[in-house]
C-alpha cells in the first residue's frame, strides 16, 4: 500500500508567524519505490501548503482513465506522474514507478497523509492566511470526492 508523508520544514520553526507559503517536502512511499523532496540538490522543497491544494485538486480534476496528471511541487522541481492504469493509480518520479494500488486505496491514503499534515500544521498559520483559505475547501472537495468514489464502488 502507497504512503504520503507531508512536513512543513523544520528550520522554519522560529519564524512566527508560519506562513502558507512555507517550505516542505512530499515523501512518497510505493509498493515498489520511494521518492522524497528532502535533501535534493538542487533543493526541491515546495511551498508545503499551496503545494497540497494542486496535488489534491489536480487528481480530483485532472487524473481520469487516458488522461494522466504532472504533478509539479509549487516552487520546486519536485514531480510525480499519476496514471489510472485499469482500475489502479501508477505513480512515478522521473521514470521509476513508486507504486501502482487500486485507485481507491491510493487517494484514501493521500487522504489520510493530507489529515495528519493539517492537523499538526494548519492551526499553526493565521486565520486570514492565503494558502490556509484555500487548502482547507480542497481537503474538503477532495474528501467528498472519495466518499463519492467509494460510495459508487470505486
Amino acid at each position: 500500500m502507497v504512503r504520503f508523508e507531508f512536513s512543513r520544514r523544520e528550520d522554519l520553526d522560529h519564524i512566527e508567524p508560519p506562513s502558507g507559503f512555507d517550505l516542505g517536502d512530499m515523501e512518497i512511499v510505493g509498493n515498489v519505490g520511494s521518492v522524497s523532496s528532502r535533501g535534493r540538490a538542487p533543493d526541491q522543497g515546495m511551498m508545503i501548503f499551496v503545494a497540497l491544494v494542486e496535488l489534491l485538486d489536480g487528481l480530483r480534476r485532472k487524473l481520469k482513465p487516458g488522461h494522466p496528471y504532472e504533478f509539479v511541487g509549487a516552487d520546486s522541481s519536485f514531480i510525480l506522474d499519476f496514471r489510472e492504469e485499469n482500475d489502479s493509480i501508477v505513480i512515478e518520479s522521473e521514470g521509476r514507478r513508486i507504486d501502482s494500488s487500486p485507485k481507491l486505496e491510493s487517494l484514501r491514503a493521500l487522504s489520510r497523509a493530507t489529515h495528519a499534515f493539517v492537523d499538526k500544521e494548519l492551526s499553526k498559520l493565521p486565520p486570514d492566511d492565503a494558502a490556509k483559505e484555500d487548502l482547507v475547501p480542497s481537503v474538503a472537495d477532495f474528501d467528498a470526492y472519495v466518499t463519492d468514489l467509494a460510495r459508487r464502488g470505486g
